[in-house]
Order: structure tokens, then C-alpha cells, then sequence
């Protein structure tokens, strides 16, 4: 359940936006590794639904930059998921930066170190391009079907596998173009990685590529072949 809260008027008025889906079956609908009774109500996803999904994100993600907002905590487990539409939430550790470029934390904020940058991990220094890099680690999570990031590996490992100038890898049977832009997502220096408008509009391209070409072969399938075609 996704509460907000309106201000803007004489009185308060509170929001509930109910999912269907609490935190830990929602998670389900990208994660088709669980067992026979979990895999029964789980959804494979289409690689057209999944990058559906990612563009939903992608626009609550250009909504909130536009307003100087860092949500510092962008995964999959924190997006909720209701009849297809995906809400972006769980804004405990987001700040606005106003008139500043970026937001330091506390020293004793505990920060997911699967799906943050270096600047973040060792200098707590969180940015709009922070989150384009967790933004890079969610997509690998909606293509990867859940698996956690850089897993096999603990924290300490994780940290030292970025220093060593290492990435995810292309989960399986991802288009190089969605792994092309999860790369640029983890581009080591923050000004190289594409803005979250940027990062829609490759998406939408990519989309339309991908379903002419389904286009295509469903046409070949269902065009008869003559026999000299088998020759």
C-alpha cells in the first residue's frame, strides 16, 4: 500500500494507492526461479512488458528529477505493481537538493551498495545521477528476473569488484541494446551518464525496433511458403 498525502487545500487529505501485490509476491512477477507453487501465479514477461514496465519507471523517475528530487533507493523491490502500472515508491531515504547539485547523508545511513556508484559508497554523495546508475541495476533486475546484483558476492566484494572497474553482466537473453544502456547507466564519471529523458526516448526507439521486427517475422510466419523457398 502507497500512501500520500495532499496539503494543498484547507484540510489534509491522505491517498491510499493499494497493490495488489505486497512486497514480497510482487517481486514474483519478474523472478520465475521459486518453487511450483510460487511459479503457478507467475507472469513470464515479454521483453516488449519489460521494457513497458521500465518506461513506466523512467517517467516517475523524470516526474521526480524535475523537481530536484533523489530518491537514493531505486530497486525493484521498491516499485509497486498493480494491474500492469507500476508506481515508483518507498521515499524514506529521498531528499531534495534545491539550490544544491547533490545531498550528503549522514555517515550512519545505511545505503543499498548493490545499486549505488562509488561517489555514493565511499564519499556519500548522492545525485540525479545516482540514481540513473541504481536506475542501470533495476533494469538488469526487471531483464535478470529478480536475481540480486552481483550475486555470489558480499558487500565488501561488491565494493571492491566496482573499484576494480568491473559491471554487471549482460543478463541472458537481453538485447545488447538494453545492456548498452544499462552501461551508460554505470558510467564511472556522472556527467556521462544519459539523463532519465534521454534514457525514455532510447527506450521508446529501442521499443519500436524491437516490435517491427517481431512485426516482421510474425508476417514470414504466417506468409505460405512456395516449394521453391525449400530449395
Amino acid at each position: 500500500m502507497h500512501i500520500s498525502i495532499s496539503v494543498v487545500s484547507s484540510f489534509y487529505s491522505i491517498v491510499f494507492w493499494f497493490s495488489l501485490y505486497d512486497q514480497s509476491q510482487h517481486i514474483y512477477i519478474y523472478n520465475i526461479q521459486h518453487t511450483a507453487d510460487s511459479v503457478q501465479s507467475v507472469h513470464n514477461l515479454s521483453i516488449t512488458e519489460q521494457i513497458g514496465l521500465s518506461k513506466q519507471i523512467l517517467c516517475g523517475l523524470v516526474y521526480l528529477s524535475d523537481r530536484k528530487f533523489v530518491h537514493r533507493d531505486l530497486a525493484t523491490r521498491n516499485c509497486l505493481l498493480n494491474n500492469n502500472v507500476v508506481k515508483i515508491a518507498d521515499f524514506g531515504l529521498s531528499q531534495k537538493m534545491f539550490l544544491q547539485d547533490y545531498y550528503r547523508g549522514e555517515d550512519s545511513d545505511a545505503i543499498p551498495i548493490r545499486w549505488m556508484p562509488l561517489e555514493s559508497i565511499l564519499h556519500n554523495k548522492y545525485t540525479v545521477e545516482t540514481d540513473i546508475w541504481a536506475f542501470g541495476v533495476l533494469l538488469w533486475e526487471i531483464f535478470s528476473f529478480a536475481l540480486q546484483p552481483y550475486y555470489g558476492l558480499t558487500n565488501e566484494q561488491v565494493v571492491q569488484y566496482l573499484k576494480d572497474g568491473n559491471l554487471l553482466e549482460c543478463p541472458e537473453n537481453t538485447p545488447k541494446s538494453i545492456y548498452k544502456l544499462m552501461k551508460l547507466c554505470w558510467s564511472s564519471k556522472p556527467i556521462n551518464r544519459p539523463s532519465f529523458r534521454t534514457l525514455l526516448r532510447d527506450l521508446e526507439t529501442i521499443e519500436a525496433e524491437i516490435q517491427l521486427i517481431q512485426k516482421h517475422l510474425h508476417s514470414q510466419r504466417s506468409t505460405p511458403q512456395s516449394p521453391k523457398a525449400f530449395v
